[in-house]
């Protein structure tokens, strides 16, 4: 589709430079002779294909490279619901043991696999940043006591490193969007 559109622009732009030009007279600047040089055509013909053979390949390296952050990207989004999850959890004061340990080690294993997939495609995340943020919120979580297996948080720290581990995350992803 965006091809097309490329496209088009080209067949309407070409003739209104043709009669821009031709209004202005500006083919008198030029010598128009009858006589074809072959070493200047050969000239052209190669340069024309030079100019379609990079474009070529940069265009392909430009939607290699959109995959590769447009999967990584997709690989870090589901942390950001665990995060989601969590901080309702805590708001609404339902710290189901399992639940909340499922949710821990889901954002653990996510951490991993985005950072091993970023490693194969080229683009390192902060995988210390993470790990740390991810250690201390469920230090702040699982670190309390438990009562009928439910946690029991002490104060609303957990939510504060939530939030900041949000952050993090937010600042990966458009860090990785811009590479």
């Amino acid at each position: 589709m965006n091809r097309n559109i490329n496209i088009l622009w080209l067949v309407v732009i070409i003739p209104i430079s043709i009669f821009i030009g031709y209004i202005t007279n500006s083919y008198y600047f030029f010598d128009i002779s009858k006589e074809i040089n072959l070493i200047e055509l050969a000239n052209l013909l190669v340069s024309i294909f030079i100019v379609f053979y990079f474009s070529y390949h940069l265009q392909k390296q430009m939607e290699k490279d959109k995959i590769e952050k447009d999967f990584i990207i997709n690989k870090m989004l589901p942390l950001l619901k665990e995060c989601e999850f969590l901080k309702n959890s805590i708001e609404n004061n339902n710290l189901n043991r399992t639940k909340i340990n499922n949710s821990l080690k889901e954002i653990s294993n996510t951490i991993y696999y985005s950072v091993k997939f970023s490693n194969i495609c080229g683009k390192k995340l902060r995988e210390e940043e993470l790990r740390k943020s991810q250690i201390e919120i469920k230090k702040s979580i699982t670190g309390g006591q438990l009562k009928n297996n439910k946690y029991v948080l002490q104060d609303n720290s957990a939510i504060n490193k939530l939030q900041n581990f949000e952050e993090k995350i937010i600042s990966e992803i458009v860090r990785v969007n811009k590479i």
